[in-house]
């Protein structure tokens, strides 16, 4: 399947931008380093330079210029090659196990939205 039949599945819209991201999968030590490459409400597409545990429940950790990093808990969907690079592509589908977790989540993705808002009006 390609990207753009993923993007066909989604619920929500996405918003592109670029964040350094950890992943974090219990029972490994060391985190998974990733960029997030774009965002909406349901989840995040990552680039990473390690193939990602497809299946799995990891809590992603992204940072917020100095403030408390963001966790967020969710499944890897899928991971793959891409085409002529060293890098994978993977989906993130937000799995809140809470109501603050949804209200983090809306806020973080309302934020990114506003931000490039600026940048366009710029």
């Amino acid at each position: 399947m390609n990207d753009n039949a993923h993007s066909d599945l989604r619920h929500y819209a996405r918003f592109e931008f670029m964040e350094c991201a950890l992943l974090y999968q219990e029972g490994r030590e060391e985190p998974y380093r990733a960029m997030l490459v774009d965002i909406g409400l349901g989840g995040v597409q990552l680039r990473s330079k390690d193939q990602l545990p497809v299946s799995e429940i990891c809590m992603l950790e992204i940072g917020q210029d100095g403030g408390t990093p963001l966790s967020l808990r969710g499944q890897v969907r899928y991971c793959r090659p891409v085409k002529d690079s060293d890098l994978y592509t993977s989906g993130f589908k937000f799995a809140p196990d809470s109501h603050e977790q949804r209200v983090l989540i809306a806020e973080y993705v309302h934020g990114v939205f506003q931000r490039q808002g600026e940048i366009l009006a710029g």
